[in-house]
């Protein structure tokens, strides 16, 4: 399924879990490239992240990425992962990868995360009181 308009803000929410999520990961260290900041983008050139062609006008960015696996280490949010079957947030690419799938992905992460967050918020609050 071509996804078209769907397919800057499913960039953006993939490249976003996938920066939250390895922040503390044992398994996946990333880093490099900054593919989907647009911080010192004029405000003339956001709307033309939508289109294709439009995305690609301007001076290049250096979209390159490296991230390392370690294929021996358990997945902290649950996924089956192993040798020859990595973390999903990295196998995955919006218009390439089927949306229910992707969406899927992303709803797992952010439900573990969502909920380790609550956790860690409560246990500090109880220790802050006497």
């Amino acid at each position: 399924m071509r996804l078209g308009l769907l397919e800057p803000v499913l960039s953006t929410l993939l490249y976003e879990t996938t920066e939250v999520c390895s922040a503390d990961c044992k398994r996946v260290i990333c880093g490099g490239g900054d593919a989907y900041a647009f911080d010192n983008e004029p405000i003339e050139a956001y709307w033309r992240r939508l289109d294709p062609q439009g995305r690609q006008a301007g001076p290049a960015k250096d979209d390159r990425q490296l991230w390392i696996e370690k294929n021996d280490a358990p997945c902290k949010v649950g996924f089956a992962v192993g040798p020859g079957n990595g973390c999903p947030l990295f196998a995955s690419e919006p218009g390439e990868t089927d949306l229910a799938e992707l969406l899927a992905i992303v709803e797992r992460v952010s439900d573990f995360r969502s909920a380790e967050a609550k956790a860690k918020a409560a246990a500090g609050a109880a220790q802050e009181q006497p």
